[in-house]
């Protein structure tokens, strides 16, 4: 067991000097070597596994895009003889996406599925469906449809786990939703679908993001970031009589926070911020004090940018006092009483 421990650690500590290195496919097999010991791989070990196979794939996903664009570019010239030539180093690199792509899923069928939590298995379906989707690109008929069948079923299978095991907010549960969104628009040519389960993941995430921890709302706020990103693109790609509209929903009226402190109330609006919701912020103070009293100190310290701020206590509420516009932060001295926040909502 003792021996076992150093050669885990052993391994880990190589896979991440290749990762420095960027020798992925050293990274890879270092890793290989971690997932076939005995026991789960931690979230550590996990992450450098799906980077050193993201890169490997990476790279050769990359080298099939560019042939496939030199192919069809002489193909349009008539270059038969070119066309031949590009063609057999195409197959070349198919040929190493799909040994990678069955290396990945002989693995986690093998050593991680079998021993893993729910958060691990979410993980790991969702790199399932991924790695099926990459052979999908460049398979074609019947082959692509059974390959793409594979990776709905993995995804499928990630997604009810996820929904019942993570929350909405979940950096892995919208890293989920974010590719089998993809999956949809790219390999099955529907972009009603992928924006009906893009729209879906983020306005579930807005709806609990309280739930949001501070260790992983970077990474789950840029994710949902993306996902706006692509509904905005995919939009247009819909008919206008396909089904309704896919818009981002909002976030209005939301109540973010009760009983809180000023630093939690202003983290979950910065959330709201940095995924470039237009919001307004209205905190409501216990102890009473005037709108134009002393409390402005305490959010002197939050370098928040947004359209409007307004704050105002249960006895002045009728009273309520934009703060700043355009952008401009409070300055003022701190305040002297323990105001805490008894209410918050995003407007």
């Amino acid at each position: 067991m003792a021996s076992s421990s150093k050669d885990r650690e052993s391994f880990v500590y190589v896979a991440k000097l290749a990762e420095q290195a960027e020798r992925y496919d050293e990274m890879v097999e270092e890793m290989k070597k971690v997932a076939k010991l005995d026991g789960a791989l931690t979230v550590e070990e996990r992450n450098l596994l799906s980077v050193g196979y993201k890169n490997v794939v990476g790279a050769r996903r990359a080298s099939w895009r560019i042939l496939s664009s030199l192919e069809q570019k002489e193909e349009s010239k008539g270059n038969e003889a070119n066309v031949k030539r590009i063609k057999e180093y195409r197959h070349k690199v198919e040929s190493e996406l799909s040994t990678i792509c069955s290396d990945i899923m002989t693995l986690m069928d093998e050593h991680l599925i079998p021993s893993c939590d729910m958060e691990s298995s979410v993980f790991y379906y969702k790199m399932k469906g991924d790695y099926y989707r990459y052979l999908a690109e460049f398979q074609t008929g019947n082959e692509k449809k059974e390959i793409a069948d594979q990776s709905l079923k993995a995804y499928q299978t990630a997604l009810t786990t996820a929904e019942s095991d993570l929350a909405p907010t979940h950096p892995i549960r919208l890293g989920l939703a974010l590719n089998f969104s993809v999956f949809y628009y790219e390999i099955m040519n529907s972009p009603e679908r992928a924006c009906h389960l893009a729209k879906q993941a983020f306005d579930e995430a807005i709806s609990e993001l309280d739930t949001l921890s501070e260790e992983s709302y970077k990474d789950s706020t840029l994710i949902m970031q993306l996902l706006r990103d692509n509904l905005t693109l995919w939009t247009s790609d819909i008919p206008e009589d396909g089904g309704g509209s896919c818009g981002v929903g909002s976030i209005e009226g939301k109540n973010i926070v009760d009983g809180a402190c000023i630093d939690e109330t202003v983290f979950y609006f910065t959330i709201a911020l940095s995924i470039k919701l237009p919001c307004n912020l209205l905190l409501i103070f216990s102890p009473i004090v005037s709108p134009e009293g002393t409390w402005q100190g305490d959010l002197r310290k939050h370098h928040i940018q947004s359209s409007e701020l307004v704050v105002s206590s249960p006895a002045t509420s009728a009273g309520v006092t934009s703060l700043f516009s355009n952008s401009s932060l409070i300055s003022s001295e701190r305040s002297q009483h323990d105001n805490t926040v008894i209410h918050g909502a995003i407007l």
